[in-house]
């Protein structure tokens, strides 16, 4: 059974469609993405302390895209994320490009 205190398993994100997430076990907190798995993001890495930073997950879209060049993997996880968000929420999107403050991390 999963510990209270224990870090989330996996973190869905990014959807383009509402997904089918279903409870394969309510005790240990455990999902199968049933339908549309297709169009959502699943980060299953380790969250750190300092919580989950964009140079981790670009490393994890790099890999799992089998992407080697940095630029490239940058544009396009950023597209995709972009891709996310509903076209009825400006601001969320104004959130969403606004540069960043410290750099590229």
């Amino acid at each position: 059974m999963a510990d209270r205190n224990e870090a989330a398993a996996s973190l869905i994100f990014a959807t383009l469609g509402k997904p089918d997430i279903r409870f394969t076990s309510a005790l240990d907190n455990d999902i199968e993405i049933a339908e549309r798995a297709d169009e959502v993001l699943v980060y299953d890495r380790p969250i750190g302390k300092e919580g989950l930073l964009w140079r981790d997950l670009l490393s994890w879209w790099q890999e799992t895209r089998k992407m080697t060049d940095q630029e490239q993997a940058t544009r396009a996880l950023y597209s995709r994320m972009e891709a996310s968000l509903p076209p009825n929420s400006p601001g969320q999107k104004n959130l969403f490009e606004v540069p960043p403050l410290f750099g590229s991390c």
